[in-house]
Formats: C-alpha cells, sequence, structure tokens
C-alpha cells in the first residue's frame, strides 16, 4: 500500500536508480569577494606562510591563491595609473 508518491520504495529501486540517488550533486562555486582576494594575495605576496599554510587558513586551494598572487603583481600599476592623470 503506497500512500506517498514522494517517498522512495526502497524495495523496487533498480540499479540505475540506487546509483542515480547515490551521486552527489555538484557543488556551487564559491564566490570570494574583491577584498577576500586582496588579503589573501597579499598574504601569498609577504611570503611569511607557505602556500599549504594559507590554503588552509584561508579555506582556498593553493592554485587559486597563486592565481589571485598573480594578478595582483601583474595590476598593481593601475593603484598608482589614476593620481599620475591628476598631475
Amino acid at each position: 500500500m503506497n500512500t506517498s508518491t514522494s517517498k522512495t520504495n526502497f524495495r523496487e529501486l533498480n540499479d540505475e536508480k540506487v546509483q542515480e540517488l547515490a551521486t552527489p550533486t555538484p557543488n556551487k562555486r564559491k564566490r570570494h569577494e574583491a577584498t577576500f582576494k586582496a588579503k589573501v594575495a597579499l598574504a601569498a605576496l609577504r611570503s611569511e606562510k607557505s602556500l599549504p599554510e594559507l590554503s588552509a587558513i584561508f579555506n582556498v586551494h593553493p592554485s587559486q591563491i597563486s592565481e589571485w598572487k598573480r594578478q595582483l603583481v601583474s595590476r598593481a600599476e593601475l593603484v598608482f595609473y589614476k593620481k599620475n592623470l591628476r598631475l
């Protein structure tokens, strides 16, 4: 006697349905604020801690930290760009 259609009857599951239920759904990508990225990149630039240590502290993959550090270094001149236009 099936009183609810939303519940799964485990006796009727076939291998395909079991595999579908067991497959985890992909996680959404984390979106980090620019201030957080800058904080992490500056910490990496200081080189006081290794990438694995920073990764554990900020809960970000080491390759992502390296990428943010690279972006910070490559765009550092933009910080002073507007100042030079006012002169």
